[in-house]
């Protein structure tokens, strides 16, 4: 044995011990143990040998109890799996496809990309969200900071008299703080913070990583931040039947119909685009939803499936509706089966955002505004309420497949409950209490 090799030997822990600590020449140690005959190695090396045996007691018990994740399966950077992942999702519909890719381009890629898997730890994913939130809310503002001392310029914006130079009063410093301390020129959008943009993307980077779970590349999901994925849905005031009817009548003729199903039949903007003929059945005051209009960036809209089963229904409309529709019929659609009910002047299917612009403008001239297209099936759903409906009704009826989901829209549920209650006692109070 050569004087090297022994000196080698007496850095080695014990041979009976799991795995072998050696101490290199720089002073740090590494560790390493071998399965099947090939060696594993840990992914780092550690200020000292207590360090080392730690990882080695991790991978034994690991090892032990069935969770072993070999270190080497992590070294694939996010950008590359996620790449592989997106490709693979082939049970996705086109619309989710975009969002996934939008969020992992803008949010995830820039900050997280060049990681490997096993970096992606709970306290880096922690500080990256922090980092998403910040660079949100600074693109949710708008103009720039005017010249000039913020508290002054505010003061001044206020009518407070205060002096060009020099020092500013104790009072007036403590009153720009309890106004927020906004900065002159800089505003921010309407009911925009970046918070919902980014817990999307939170949940977009915790998808990929339960696959990786799932695949054997990490023990566990490092997106752990409790709540970090949902965000508080901006509370909405529905239409009412008035508002509805006054927002049809500013509409294009032959697109006041499609407010009209929306509002009050609950159908969302791809599913109202989507219909033709041969989905109205006016005999029986119904309309079939079996299909949607699917849009993806740079690309012409087109029909397709529907992104759930439970979407797939038939809606019963009140008759006044169903009498609107018929008249719409007969003015505005060809005779053919798959002739669409709204469509554009040469024929095509007509895109979100025109609807939605056009729709902006016919609420705007009737008064209303912040009022959104997809807020009339919001509406349609407190109206339902309102007169009654119970949550499993408007389950059904929005095609949602969970009565959570439906009752987000059960604003109304509460007055509906206390005129039902009204009426109950109306029709045995005097009774029952005798």
């Amino acid at each position: 044995m050569t004087a090297r090799k022994a000196a080698r030997d007496l850095r080695r822990d014990r041979p009976r011990e799991f795995g072998t600590v050696e101490l290199r020449a720089n002073g740090r140690y590494r560790a390493f143990f071998r399965v099947d005959g090939e060696t594993i190695r840990a992914p780092r090396t550690f200020d000292d040998r207590a360090q080392a045996r730690e990882w080695l007691a991790a991978q034994e018990r690991a090892r032990r109890t069935g969770t072993w994740i070999d270190p080497a399966n992590g070294t694939a950077t996010l950008r590359d799996y996620s790449g592989a992942w997106l490709e693979g999702r082939t049970d996705l519909a086109p619309r989710t496809v975009e969002f996934y890719r939008g969020a992992l381009d803008r949010w995830i890629l820039p900050r997280l990309g060049d990681l490997t898997l096993t970096a992606i730890t709970p306290a880096r994913v922690t500080a990256w969200r922090a980092e998403c939130l910040k660079a949100a809310s600074a693109a949710a503002t708008v103009g720039s900071p005017v010249k000039g001392h913020p508290v002054r310029l505010w003061a001044q914006a206020q009518g407070i008299d205060v002096p060009a130079t020099g020092r500013l009063a104790r009072a007036v410093l403590e009153a720009y703080a309890a106004a927020g301390s906004p900065m002159p020129g800089v505003t921010r959008r309407k009911g925009q913070d970046g918070r919902a943009a980014v817990g999307a993307a939170y949940r977009c980077l915790r998808t990929i990583l339960n696959t990786a779970v799932r695949d054997d590349i990490l023990p566990s999901n490092p997106c752990r931040e409790s709540g970090a994925g949902q965000v508080r849905a901006t509370e909405r005031v529905p239409a009412t039947a008035e508002q509805i009817a006054a927002i049809a009548a500013g509409m294009p003729p032959q697109y006041r119909a499609a407010v009209l199903l929306a509002g009050w039949g609950s159908l969302r903007s791809g599913e109202v685009r989507a219909l033709a003929r041969r989905h109205v059945d006016i005999g029986n005051g119904l309309v079939r939803v079996e299909r949607g209009v699917i849009e993806v960036a740079g690309q012409a809209p087109v029909v397709g499936p529907l992104k759930t089963i439970s979407s797939r229904r038939a809606v019963a409309l009140p008759g006044f509706v169903a009498e609107a529709l018929r008249e719409h019929l007969a003015l505005y659609v060809a005779d053919d089966p798959d002739a669409l009910l709204f469509m554009t002047s040469n024929g095509r299917i007509l895109t979100r955002t025109w609807l939605l612009q056009t729709f902006k403008r016919a609420a705007e001239k009737a008064g209303i505004e912040g009022l959104r297209f997809h807020d009339l099936r919001h509406s349609a759903a407190s109206l339902a309420y309102t007169a009654g409906a119970s949550v499993p009704d408007v389950q059904r009826r929005l095609g949602h497949s969970t009565m959570r989901a439906a009752s987000i829209y059960a604003h109304s549920f509460a007055d509906a409950d206390k005129a039902l209650a009204a009426r109950l006692d109306a029709a045995f109070g005097a009774g029952a209490a005798a």
